[in-house]
């Protein structure tokens, strides 16, 4: 092999091992809880994922709502079919968080 191309793929490499993960853009199939996303040319199922808890429907946190507190807020939405997520693959690219939904910019 060509030296020089053996010099440009051990710097590939070597770059690679030091850049950082990106984040993605994945559209959803099929919603929870037997979620499916695809990413690319790539379909994770629920297994291959961590999920942010507050996308979840039901989701529930104690809040201070005008001088009273302790009130539980319970949000009913959660991500549907065709919505679109930012995911972050973890370093082994085997694991995949969802960060939150998204949406374009339109204006």
């Amino acid at each position: 092999m060509d030296p020089y191309v053996k010099m440009l793929n051990l710097m590939k490499r070597k770059g690679a091992e030091s850049n950082p993960l990106s984040i993605c853009i994945a559209k959803v199939n099929s919603p929870p809880p037997e979620i499916i996303i695809q990413t690319n040319d790539l379909q994770l199922y629920k297994d291959d994922l961590y999920i942010a808890d507050y996308l979840l429907s039901g989701y529930s946190r104690q809040a201070s709502v005008t001088n009273t507190d302790g009130t539980a807020v319970s949000f009913l939405d959660t991500i549907k079919i065709g919505d679109e997520l930012a995911v972050l693959p973890t370093k082994d690219n085997q694991t995949w968080i969802i960060l939150c939904k998204v949406v374009k910019c339109s204006g």
